[in-house]
This record gives C-alpha cells, sequence and structure tokens, in this order.
C-alpha cells in the first residue's frame, strides 16, 4: 500500500554557507527563538529510551526500519516501506534533538549571545559524558534485524547517527572548555572504530548512499578535530565521485522504489562532503560544486517509484531540490530571496526550525 501523504516535510540535512559570511538580521531573530526553545526543552539522552538497548542502557540502539515479521521467526525486507515498531526504541530521536539543539546554540552563542553556549556544553556532557546518561562512541547495536541472534547492527549505522554531523560542525562555533575537549575525544574514539570496524568497512564499501554518509560523518568528524586533513579526504571522496556520471553517482538510488526520496537522501550526504572541503572557512573548489551542480541537474530528470507518489510527487520534489540550489547559489556568490521555503505542498508547512537553516543558506 502507498504510502499517506506526509503533513510536514522532512528537514534536509544540508550545510549553512553563511556560517562564512555570517547570517542575515532575519537569520538571527529566527536563530534567538530557536536557541531559546532549546534552553526551555531541557537536554537529551539515549538512557531515556523507553526501549533501550538490552546488551547496556549506554549503547545506541535502533531497529532496521524496512525488516517485517512475516510469520513468528521469519523477517523480510520491504524496500521503502517503514515498520511502525522501529519507533519503539527513540535513541534516533535523542540524537536528533540534541544534535539540532545544540547546532543551534552553537550558532546562536557565535552570532546572537555568547551565553548560548553554556546550554550548548550542558547538553554535550549529558549527552557524551555524563556516566549515567552518556552515548558510547561504538555504535555496535545500531540498525538491528530483529531476526538476528546474536544482535548486532550493521552498516547503515550512518544512517541512524549522521546527524552527529551538527555536532562536529558545531564544536569549532563554541569557546574552549573542558567539555568541547571531552566531546573532541569522544568524537576521535568513534572515528577510529568506523576506522577499524566491520560495520565501518562494510560501510565503507557499500557503494550507495550508506557510502557517501560513511564519509560525510568522518570527514565532519575530522572538521572537528583536523580541518586542513578534513578538508583533503572530504575533496578526494568528491573527486571519485566527480569521475562518474550522474547516473552512476545515483545508479544503486534509482534502482530502488522510491528513487526521488533517496535521490534527495543522496544528495544530502554528498553537499555535507562538499562543505568540508571548502575547509569550513569557504566553498568548496569549483570543480566540486561543478560536480554538485550536474547532480542537481540529473536529479530534475528522476522519475517518481511506486512509493515515491505521495512524499515525493511533482509538487513535493521541487521544493525539497530548492535547498541544494539554494546552498550552491550561495556558494557560487549569487543572491538568494530572503522569504520562506515553500511548504504550499505539505498541509503543515516548513517549521520555524527549517526556516531557520533556510534563512542560514
Amino acid at each position: 500500500m502507498p504510502p499517506t501523504a506526509p503533513k510536514y516535510p522532512d528537514l534536509p540535512l544540508v550545510p549553512a554557507p553563511s556560517a562564512f559570511s555570517g547570517p542575515t538580521d532575519r537569520a538571527k531573530k529566527l536563530l534567538k527563538q530557536v536557541c531559546d526553545k532549546a534552553i526551555k526543552d531541557g537536554d537529551f539522552s539515549i538512557t531515556r529510551s523507553p526501549l533501550p538497548c538490552p546488551i547496556d542502557k549506554n549503547e545506541f540502539f535502533a531497529l532496521k526500519p524496512y525488516f517485517w515479521e512475516a510469520q513468528p521467526g521469519c523477517w523480510e525486507r520491504r524496500d521503502g516501506q517503514r515498520n511502525p515498531m522501529c519507533d519503539k526504541p527513540q535513541c534516533q530521536k535523542q540524537l536528533q534533538g540534541m544534535a539540532l539543539a545544540v547546532a543551534a546554540l552553537a550558532a546562536g552563542a557565535k552570532n546572537v549571545d555568547p551565553a548560548y553556549a553554556a546550554t550548548a556544553d550542558t547538553l554535550l556532557k549529558v549527552f557524551f559524558l555524563d556516566p549515567e546518561t552518556k552515548m558510547n562512541p561504538e555504535v555496535k547495536y545500531a540498525q538491528v534485524n530483529m531476526g538476528d541472534c546474536p544482535m548486532k547492527g550493521d552498516k547503515t549505522f550512518v544512517v541512524a547517527t549522521r546527524y552527529l554531523i551538527l555536532v562536529s560542525q558545531a564544536l569549532p562555533l563554541l569557546p574552549p572548555s573542558p567539555v568541547v575537549d571531552g566531546v573532541k575525544a569522544w568524537i576521535q574514539q568513534q572515528v577510529q572504530w568506523m576506522e577499524t570496524s566491520e560495520q565501518g568497512a562494510a560501510a565503507r564499501a557499500s557503494g550507495n548512499n550508506i557510502t557517501m554518509w560513511y564519509h560525510a560523518i568522518y570527514a565532519s568528524h575530522l572538521g572537528a578535530l583536523d580541518p586542513a586533513r578534513a578538508a583533503e579526504y572530504a575533496a578526494q571522496v568528491m573527486s571519485s565521485y566527480a569521475a562518474l556520471t550522474p547516473a552512476q553517482v545515483l545508479d544503486e538510488e534509482l534502482k530502488r522504489t522510491k528513487p526521488r526520496h533517496y535521490t534527495l537522501f543522496a544528495l544530502e550526504s554528498l553537499f555535507e562532503i562538499a562543505a568540508v572541503a571548502g575547509g569550513g572557512a569557504n566553498p568548496p573548489p569549483p570543480a566540486i560544486i561543478a560536480t554538485l551542480n550536474g547532480l542537481v541537474e540529473f536529479a530534475r530528470s528522476v522519475q517518481p517509484g511506486q512509493l515515491d507518489c505521495e512524499s515525493d510527487n511533482d509538487a513535493r520534489y521541487g521544493p525539497k531540490l530548492a535547498w541544494f540550489q539554494r546552498v550552491l547559489d550561495r556558494w557560487e556568490g549569487k543572491a538568494v530571496s530572503d522569504e520562506d521555503p515553500d511548504g504550499s505542498a505539505w498541509e503543515g508547512g516548513w517549521n520555524q526550525r527549517t526556516r531557520l537553516a533556510w534563512a542560514l543558506i
């Protein structure tokens, strides 16, 4: 059965080029509103999941979304069809909430009020450092198939934990502190685990958006630890994609039940890698921008698949692609509109946090 039309659009995880040019007055106003709300909302922890990891409460725990129990003890994969059981472990929800709040607070501390850094430190300390509430850096139980025994995660850990990118991007915006140093040490541990673990090796070799997200997380983590090394790594990754045609880059995504959805998902990761290649203070090199321009242009021609009909029909797909075009326009020094993103195709429209992300581009 095709999915029903979503009430709200998904928030794209795209870089904010204005990080090197400064936000507009309107963006600062929205940023203050989001930061003030983050202070009221409080902190986050994976240990507060209603279904924590049965191995250890400090382990990140998530279920593979497309697996369904066809009969007792027998699980099958149904591409593009999310099993609602996956909503029971809420480690991913806690991670995303923390990351979005920290990203806003770090930007707010740099551009609106330095006092926001204290709240960012508190959120980071609770989520990454306090023994009772911390998340371990090795994500051995991310994207578990309930049919597996013993229980283990797999290469798609990069999908479940991709919002860690926002944390890596936020750290350089925060003033030095023992908490920032502690989180950097945590990130270094995760980098080492990604380099040496079986899950990390499988993600690197996947050849689809999984590999792209691996590179996006890895490059962003390096950006918080060693910006020069990160820029070199990201540039090498993007050069490997530049050697391919857009159809070849997106080949695996185009074969799936939701080719438009997965095309957008792949673009998100590639734009994050490209942003790191710019060193955080500049746009990516022109050759990388040209590669992304080619991919976005190709994406306009992607036709909906059997499960794209509601979530990414023509009325919704165009406004989603507009995010990537806006980033490219900023990187190329072009003027962008001050108007909000087009949310008319959804009943609920874009929310405040999304309008802030748009304004920061």
